[in-house]
């Protein structure tokens, strides 16, 4: 079976390709001469690093010129190498917003987006970088990241593949792992090949969110054969073997992943879910609990703790836990109904209807929330809402316990 709460690490790409400034003005036949006198003297500024002394000149053309592109790219420059991101990243889009075809400006978009280790970028990006050099293997994988961070899991797995058949043995000198830290004390980290191995990961998780999980787990042992250091790939070789409910095979996955980076939040949250399926609740606790000493805001951990908790019917310790996980995490309808649940079970009724309203009112189709609104409001002897709820219930697919409509008929008179 699979959880929401485990945790798959993405390996992302950063690009560390050189920025690409413009020297003149492409495309802006009738650009003010005092404008191009502006963008020239910001360009002089760039040469020699004067980055506070560049940015007045390129504001300055863009005063002049506001359809300027190549002053809002170069802008945009300076800003990155100020570490100001989102200020680049606005003055390259508007560069792209001027003019849609330059590259150079979706390069660099490119490079401030991974700076930030954001999500958002644009597949346009890529594939307008991929245009002028369609054998750009870093591109084809960077568009596959961001098809999967867009839950397009198919395309994903199509610019995956991409990737490896234009460079099976992926090892551009111009990109590394993000997640190289993470098993810096492992030599097998600083391999050259590392990046072919984060290819194959991303190919895996791509196939997984597909539920394609034989052949993310064949991805994965790719990933692993080729840098053995990869804690991230046996994370998600283990949550593979999860969902194909081979816990005992997750939890020798996750072993290895927190061996190769003790520090791995992640990795213990995801063993402590596969202890839980296997009603090992005290060891599920121990590793939920050793998650949150490493990563304190760590929401899922204290939601799967307090499910852990609810299973050992240590329901006061279920409901705090819940409760610190809408704190850090206001949206999750599955820690609502859990901690309705708890209440439930702590014979809080009122308590309990407010968890599974709310839960409702985030997921209208949560089928179960009515189920357990209902027999809350049996207990609480209010019919008339239990039949409003069990009717929702079955008309959304999940049929009602006999002994439980039994009961509410006999007790309603209905």
């Amino acid at each position: 079976m699979c959880n929401k709460s485990v945790i798959l690490k993405v390996s992302i790409l950063v690009l560390l390709m050189a920025l690409l400034i413009s020297y003149d003005a492409v495309g802006n036949d009738l650009v003010d001469p005092f404008a191009i006198e502006a963008f020239n003297r910001g360009v002089e500024h760039i040469e020699r690093c004067n980055y506070e002394g560049a940015i007045p000149c390129f504001t300055e053309a863009i005063r002049l010129n506001s359809n300027y592109a190549e002053a809002y790219n170069n802008r945009g420059v300076v800003y990155y190498y100020k570490a100001d991101y989102d200020q680049a990243i606005s003055d390259y889009t508007k560069a792209i917003e001027l003019n849609p075809s330059y590259t150079e400006a979706r390069k660099n978009r490119l490079n401030a987006y991974s700076k930030k280790g954001a999500n958002d970028r644009d597949t346009k990006d890529y594939t307008m970088a991929i245009k002028p050099n369609p054998n750009w293997t870093t591109a084809y994988s960077m568009q596959g990241i961001v098809y999967y961070c867009k839950a397009d899991y198919g395309q994903a797995a199509s610019s995956h593949i991409k990737a490896i058949e234009r460079k099976p043995d992926y090892a551009a000198t111009y990109v590394k792992p993000i997640h190289n830290q993470a098993v810096s004390n492992n030599t097998e980290a600083s391999k050259p090949n590392s990046n072919e191995a984060i290819t194959y990961c991303n190919q895996g998780l791509a196939q997984h969110y597909k539920n394609n999980y034989d052949e993310a787990v064949l991805n994965y042992t790719k990933a692993i054969e080729i840098q053995p250091g990869y804690a991230e790939a046996y994370n998600n070789r283990g949550f593979a073997y999860q969902c194909k409910a081979n816990y005992g095979q997750a939890i020798l996955e996750y072993n290895k992943a927190v061996e190769l980076k003790p520090d791995y939040a992640e990795a213990y949250n995801n063993r402590g879910v596969a202890y839980q399926y296997k009603a090992n609740y005290d060891q599920a606790i121990l590793d939920y609990t050793k998650a949150i000493e490493l990563k304190p805001d760590y929401a899922a951990a204290y939601h799967n703790r307090g499910k852990a908790y609810g299973g050992k019917s240590y329901y006061d310790n279920a409901i705090a836990d819940f409760t610190k996980a809408i704190e850090l995490n206001i949206n999750n309808v599955a820690t609502y109904y859990n901690r309705g649940v708890a209440y439930q079970y702590e014979a809080n009724y009122d308590q309990a209807i407010l968890d599974f309203t709310r839960a409702i009112e985030l997921d209208p189709s949560y089928a179960k929330a009515y189920n357990n609104r209902a027999v809350a409001y049996y207990l609480k002897r209010e019919y008339d809402k239990a039949w409003a709820d069990v009717h929702k219930t079955e008309s959304l697919g999940l049929k009602m316990n006999l002994k439980f409509l039994k009961a509410l008929k006999k007790a309603s008179g209905k």
